[in-house]
């Protein structure tokens, strides 16, 4: 695998007028199935999520009564245990190996996704999909994505807050993501900022978003807390955060 660093100018495109003026750092995680031992990772994230998509509780976050396909949920699985394994990755390369490990996945209404071992501090990894790219998640200002925060519903009542919170933006669809994305030679994955509890526990940052308005219609609402990425920390400052 290869560790890509690179910044974007929300200014520096003929769209500048519609977005946001700031400069995020970020990192990609590339792998090119060439290259035996990326492909080997990447089948193993692949078996593992499908694993995943076996065990993890089939009601949708956003519906707490409807069940998701089977196709989303093999989605839902390898997508989301590839953003743990490219931050991970990231992260050790840059804090020196085990800085932080995998927490065993046991139960999907209390999920913890990876470890600092030294400060025995707690991150959460999730990802969002964005048809325009990472650029226009980053720094549009209408229609800006989150960090997604803890959510709540019948199926999660109260969600424990955990200390970190990291992001994916995915450059496709998702009824594509296998097709458009994964299955691709070179597979990169856009590791894209971060919040702290502090941060997610501040009304003044974070607010409350209905996962219906943007994923899919429902007649039972689901909200999470949500930081613009506007107001988070890019992905340098999070991760240098993570180690001090």
């Amino acid at each position: 695998m290869e560790i890509r660093r690179y910044n974007i100018n929300c200014k520096d495109n003929r769209y500048a007028y519609y977005n946001i003026d700031r400069v995020y750092s970020l990192a990609q995680v590339i792998f090119n199935k060439d290259l035996e031992e990326d492909k080997e990772h990447l089948d193993h994230i692949y078996e593992y999520g499908i694993e995943l998509a076996q065990r993890v509780n089939p009601a949708a976050a956003s519906d707490s009564i409807q069940r998701r396909e089977r196709e989303r949920l093999q989605i839902d699985g390898v997508s989301g245990f590839l953003v743990e394994w490219s931050w991970l990755y990231f992260l050790n390369d840059l804090h020196g190996d085990d800085f932080v490990r995998f927490i065993e996945f046991s139960d999907a209404t209390n999920q913890i996704d990876l470890l600092i071992t030294k400060y025995n501090k707690r991150i959460e990894v999730r990802s969002s999909n964005v048809r325009n790219g990472v650029k226009f998640g980053l720094c549009n200002r209408r229609h800006q994505f989150h960090i997604v925060g803890p959510y709540r519903n019948l199926v999660k009542p109260g969600e424990e807050g955990k200390d970190f919170y990291v992001m994916v933006l995915y450059p496709v669809v998702k009824e594509r993501w296998f097709s458009d994305f994964f299955d691709l030679d070179i597979v990169t994955v856009d590791l894209t900022c971060g919040a702290t509890w502090e941060m997610m526990d501040d009304e003044e940052i974070y607010k409350w978003e209905s996962l219906e308005s943007r994923y899919q219609r429902s007649s039972i609402k689901s909200e999470y807390r949500a930081i613009p990425f506007g107001k988070s920390l890019d992905t340098v400052e999070i991760a240098r955060l993570m180690n001090e």
